[in-house]
């Protein structure tokens, strides 16, 4: 429904921003440690120091790259693979602290997590979407191959990618 419109990107730059957000928070000391205890508000003092803040800062870098990276290039596998990785690993992570360590709670993090989670769904429901159009680019170099091939697919994939590779000829 939604990969017609090329929207996925989109969202995933919009989940950068709000990374960097963090990022930006958690390395100021004036909210980093305020924010590390609305997070973890179940854990004691010691185990939400400033340390683990600036960690959890670097970490939302790295996610606010990884994230750009798939918006910028949603047909690379491998940009887009990272990106999937990087939502399954802050689910895991935060399931494992809320249901087995009992140290988050709050209806923020709550927000978050399902964010990710829609986040997860919609980049496994649109994974084939991205990835057969990256198999035809990685096969096929120029556009009389590619519309030989595309007679075989739907009217509307074939539309849209003959599309794509008219400006990408057309910018050479």
């Amino acid at each position: 429904m939604f990969e017609d419109w090329e929207v996925l990107p989109y969202w995933l730059f919009l989940t950068a921003i709000v990374s960097a957000a963090r990022t930006f928070q958690c390395y100021l000391p004036a909210t980093s440690n305020r924010i590390m205890r609305i997070l973890y508000s179940n854990s004691s003092f010691r185990e939400t120091s400033a340390l683990a803040a600036r960690e959890f800062g670097s970490w939302s870098f790295l996610s606010c790259i990884v994230q750009i990276n798939a918006g910028l290039n949603p047909h690379h596998s491998g940009a887009y693979n990272t990106a999937l990785w990087s939502f399954i690993i802050f689910l895991v992570h935060f399931a494992f602290e809320r249901i087995a360590y009992n140290t988050v709670g709050g209806r923020g993090l709550l927000a978050a997590e399902i964010l990710a989670f829609v986040t997860f769904c919609w980049m496994c429901y649109a994974r084939a979407y991205y990835m057969e159009f990256s198999a035809c680019l990685l096969h096929f170099t120029n556009l009389q191959e590619l519309t030989i091939l595309q007679l075989q697919a739907p009217t509307q994939v074939r539309q849209h990618h003959l599309s794509i590779l008219t400006r990408a000829n057309l910018s050479r």
